[in-house]
């Protein structure tokens, strides 16, 4: 594939702009170059001034990262001095144009004709179809138009017309967003009517996902990384499937998995009524977030101090398990639950947390934390780690060596 450059304004709100071109990046797997052609000074939703680059300055820095090879640049809020200097330095590469005449709030960047002096510089050309109507530009192989239907859809014009469904709502970075997997799909060598048609859908699926006003790639990304960390749940309990009615409690097993910005005991996936034995094998419904089990509050409670500790699963409680994490070289950690206070045991989550506390005070945290029971609770290994395979190799390690 080739590089891919993203050369555009840096919005400090980060609804557009450069923060919304690197995380569209991110989206289809590409690390872009990033070189700075704007600051504009502005909120969510104003804009007061705007400062250019100067091109001389784009291309030195282009140059130093790119060197001779070619790439695809993504160029939008930038002086057009700059589409005019990268397509003279750097000839055989592409140039996407991403163009900006006005915010959406009514700020000008640029007048007409300073646009259309270096329109034969760029090999394609994006807008909306108002800056298109301004500047007097139809649609074609080269230009890619993008405008409503009506309600119900959405148009995007090229040499032939793409139709996708409309996204309720109004967002900012639509044009970024839009412009940079455009570009990222050329990088990928796609046809052009290909990364049209990508870039289209999953803009739509960008927008549906979004709920603060902008395209943000990000939270799409944050639910590909929630199936990712459920297929690692499920991983891991194959990977003990063969012993696993050898450690299956009387209360069956559970474990947690907490997000890196998890905090509440609701943000952990866990499986929904454990996981229990039908014959020997595993039975278990596919993990969900929002509910408040034991294992989601002891990640939630010893990831106060422990942060990296995004994981742990219980299992059955046996000397000889205890006895081999040792072995293991494991970090071994008893609490005691006969010494917990009355007023403790009875509050829901409480006794818990009460039995963690002493964890809390240690340097590092266990790998195994385990009780002996009491007050009517059975005794309980539970297993820590970073994430479900990290514990799953501890619990094998307890149980097989």
């Amino acid at each position: 594939m080739n590089r891919l450059v993203v050369v555009s304004g840096i919005d400090p709100s980060g609804h557009a702009g450069m923060l919304r071109d690197i995380a569209a990046s991110f989206l289809i797997g590409i690390t872009p170059i990033v070189v700075p052609s704007a600051l504009t000074y502005q909120n969510a939703t104003t804009v007061e001034d705007v400062s250019y680059r100067d091109s001389s300055e784009i291309v030195r820095a282009v140059k130093v990262a790119v060197g001779d090879k070619q790439a695809v640049f993504k160029v939008g809020l930038a002086s057009p001095d700059t589409v005019v200097a990268l397509k003279k330095i750097f000839p055989h590469s592409t140039v996407v144009w991403n163009i900006v005449l006005a915010s959406s709030t009514g700020y000008t960047f640029f007048v007409p004709e300073d646009i259309k002096r270096a329109l034969p510089y760029a090999d394609y050309i994006l807008l909306n179809s108002e800056e298109a109507r301004v500047l007097g530009l139809s649609p074609s192989g080269h230009i890619v138009i993008t405008g409503g239907h009506g309600d119900s859809d959405i148009v995007i014009k090229a040499d032939k017309d793409f139709v996708l469904p409309r996204v309720k709502g109004d967002f900012r970075g639509t044009g970024c967003t839009f412009s940079t997997l455009f570009s990222g799909f050329l990088a990928y060598r796609y046809s052009v009517h290909s990364a049209i048609v990508e870039a289209g859908n999953l803009m739509v699926k960008v927008l549906e996902a979004s709920q603060r006003g902008f395209a943000s790639s990000e939270t799409l990304l944050g639910r590909w990384h929630d199936e990712y960390m459920k297929r690692q749940m499920g991983d891991a309990t194959g990977m003990l499937a063969p012993f696993i009615s050898s450690i299956m409690p009387e209360v069956g097993i559970n474990m947690a998995y907490m997000p890196y910005d998890g905090k509440k005991p609701e943000d952990a996936f866990i499986f929904p009524g454990r996981i229990r034995l039908k014959g020997d094998e595993p039975v278990y419904l596919p993990p969900e977030k929002g509910y408040s089990s034991h294992t989601a509050r002891m990640v939630a409670f010893v990831r106060a101090k422990f942060p990296h500790v995004r994981c742990v699963m219980n299992i059955r409680f046996d000397e000889t398990f205890v006895e081999r994490a040792y072995s293991q070289g494991l970090f071994v950690f008893e609490v005691y639950r006969e010494s917990e206070p009355e007023d403790s045991r009875k509050k829901e989550g409480h006794s818990l947390q009460w039995m963690l506390r002493p964890v809390l005070e240690l340097d590092s945290m266990p790998d195994v934390v385990f009780d002996r029971g009491g007050h009517g609770k059975e005794p309980m290994i539970r297993v820590f780690g970073r994430d479900p395979i990290d514990v799953s190799r501890k619990v094998k390690q307890i149980v097989v060596g």
